[in-house]
């Protein structure tokens, strides 16, 4: 494994506008130099893969020659040197570790000041996460039973989820919600199902929580799910989420005002689920934004949510999927009311 530190002094000192997100980083694309009309625009991701142990660089730019690969094909393409030179630099090369190692130790616990809301009463040396070293066989079984969540629930490792193996979320994930790379909010998931609550969460106002606020690309549409998870599985980090409460019109208002092309409402499945069907019909019937928002109603009845849509159907594109399924608000109404 390429040690973290090592990729990102080399991203810091030979890529543009870079910053952490998640676990990982967001950037302007060196490929294909990203949007042109927006020298802001971060469309470059890089996200460790914990099933094949590897960072991988993923350009969402449409056009750009080479998409995605290895941090040693970013590296050989932006140094100038072949794959097997990246490769012999990346893991050998020397750096200044004890600045970058600083930034990776930062531990946020206060929600910022722009939404000062409450205490995020979470204290990081409880957690591990994935890129960090277990520190005995303890450490090594909780270690082991995030990268299982991980892979077998395909989230992309830039989300940062970790696990807490003492404290006050003991046993539970850690699920959390960044901007401008800080935690402003989090989830406490119970590991498994004889743990209760399933959620434990830190008393905070999630009315001024937008998830991936600062990725969304207003020329495409906002997907709003009621899970964090299943917004971490729609792509071009388009997914938002009500974590959990209804979708309030005050909610609504904030994400009309970051998408030119609209909102997508895709909650858990109303066929079989009580909460998505209740949450379906309040935005419907009483909203004042309704007619103003599109909606997805999950065609599979075996499927809950989106991540078992994703988990179920690997190389579904969810995002296409969730924009070509989509319905008006008539439609939508018409269809809610034919749900027994």
């Amino acid at each position: 494994m390429i040690e973290q530190y090592l990729v990102e002094n080399f991203l810091y000192s030979n890529c543009e506008k870079v910053k952490r997100n998640g676990g990982g980083y967001v950037m302007r694309c060196p490929v294909c130099g990203d949007s042109k009309r927006n020298p802001n625009k971060r469309r470059c991701h890089i996200d460790y893969y914990a099933k094949y142990d590897e960072w991988v660089y993923t350009c969402y730019n449409g056009g750009c020659p080479v998409p995605s690969g290895n941090i040693q094909s970013l590296y050989a393409h932006v140094m100038g040197v072949s794959w097997k030179e990246a490769n012999d630099e990346l893991t050998e090369k020397k750096y200044d570790s004890e600045k970058i190692k600083a930034k990776l130790d930062k531990k946020p616990v206060f929600i910022d000041e722009i939404d000062q809301q409450g205490t995020l009463d979470l204290d990081l040396n409880d957690c591990l996460c994935l890129n960090q070293k277990p520190d005995g066989r303890i450490q090594e079984r909780y270690y082991a039973h995030l990268k299982k969540f991980y892979i077998s629930r395909w989230i992309p490792t830039r989300h940062n989820i970790m696990v807490a193996h003492s404290g006050k979320y003991k046993n539970r994930f850690i699920i959390p919600v960044y901007e401008d790379g800080e935690m402003i909010y989090f989830q406490g998931r119970a590991m498994n199902n004889d743990i209760e609550p399933k959620y434990f969460n830190p008393d905070v106002i999630k009315e001024n929580i937008v998830l991936n606020r600062e990725l969304f690309d207003p020329e495409k549409y906002i997907i709003v799910t009621e899970g964090l998870i299943d917004a971490y599985m729609v792509e071009y980090n388009q997914g938002t989420s009500c974590i959990g409460a209804s979708v309030s019109d005050e909610f609504i208002e904030k994400l009309l005002s970051l998408s030119k092309k609209g909102i997508i409402i895709a909650l858990d499945n109303p066929e079989t689920d009580e909460s998505g069907y209740n949450n379906y019909r309040k935005i419907i019937e009483q909203s004042k934004h309704a007619r103003r928002l599109d909606y997805f109603y999950m065609p599979y009845i075996e499927y809950k949510d989106l991540n078992d849509l994703r988990i179920n159907n690997k190389d579904i594109h969810i995002y296409n999927f969730i924009v070509e399924k989509s319905i008006s608000h008539f439609k939508a109404s018409i269809m809610l009311k034919n749900i027994i």
